[in-house]
């Protein structure tokens, strides 16, 4: 309950078709999609968002997704591949010219959190500014460097007309080691706060959350993650991996 009133919204992945294999995927099963209806009643009679997100190459398919997630109350995404590193050749669905002015607003979102196949920032932010999704979700940085504000500046508005809202990613419950903060040593001697590798992504890793250290690096100091997202101007943030404490919990 306490998690549900401090946010706004919740995502979660693979919730009408999962990976099966590494080109192919099949349908979620019938209980799991009802246990995750149950779940998500209670966010949604609280008023918070609730979207979803699948992976899926196939374009019948994607198109069947966003259906089923529409038709349950959702707002539902499906991309082509798990390493959010591109814009869709298919247009927004749902595109409109209303003001978003929260979460709940939103029809449609767009995730790019790997800008690398972009040569310039120029480049990746101009082509984020020409979609018309109601929220983009990116990184704070282009390879080594923040963003800033007259960067985000330019992504709040829609093409089409109409604001939308920028939001910051920001994983609270893994570190990574390409990430600024990451330090030389730890590639050798990680601290103990920084605990086993995620084996489903390479270079994470597991994190004592209520560590001091890693909150140090979080929050509260010029050259926090949080801190430095305030200051480029986004409108909030994208939590991820917030289910930490279930790594923990069944040590």
């Amino acid at each position: 309950e306490k998690l549900i009133t401090s946010m706004d919204g919740f995502l979660t992945e693979s919730v009408y078709y999962v990976h099966d294999g590494p080109d192919s995927v099949k349908s979620q099963s019938k209980d799991y999609i009802t246990y995750l209806k149950a779940m998500f009643a209670k966010p949604k009679m609280a008023g918070k968002a609730v979207w979803t997100l699948d992976y899926i190459k196939d374009a019948t398919l994607q198109e069947d997704d966003e259906k089923r997630g529409q038709a349950d109350g959702y707002v539902s995404m499906a991309l082509a591949g798990q390493n959010l590193d591109r814009i869709p050749d298919k247009k927004a669905p749902f595109s409109n010219t209303k003001d978003i002015n929260r979460i709940q607003d939103a029809e449609n979102f767009l995730f790019l959190l790997n800008p690398g196949s972009f040569l310039k920032k120029e480049d990746y932010l101009n082509a984020l500014s020409r979609t018309r999704y109601d929220v983009l979700i990116v990184d704070l940085y282009y390879g080594d460097t923040p963003l800033m504000k007259n960067d985000v500046d330019l992504l709040k508005t829609k093409p089409q007309g109409g604001k939308r809202l920028v939001l910051a990613y920001m994983s609270i419950g893994e570190a990574a080691d390409y990430r600024p903060y990451w330090k030389n040593e730890w590639n050798t001697t990680r601290p103990s706060w920084i605990q086993a590798p995620n084996p489903d992504w390479p270079g994470s890793f597991k994190v004592c959350y209520w560590s001091p250290q890693w909150k140090h690096i979080l929050y509260g100091n010029n050259q926090a993650y949080l801190d430095q997202i305030i200051k480029a101007g986004f409108d909030g943030v994208f939590l991820d991996v917030i289910d930490a404490w279930q790594y923990f919990a069944n040590k």
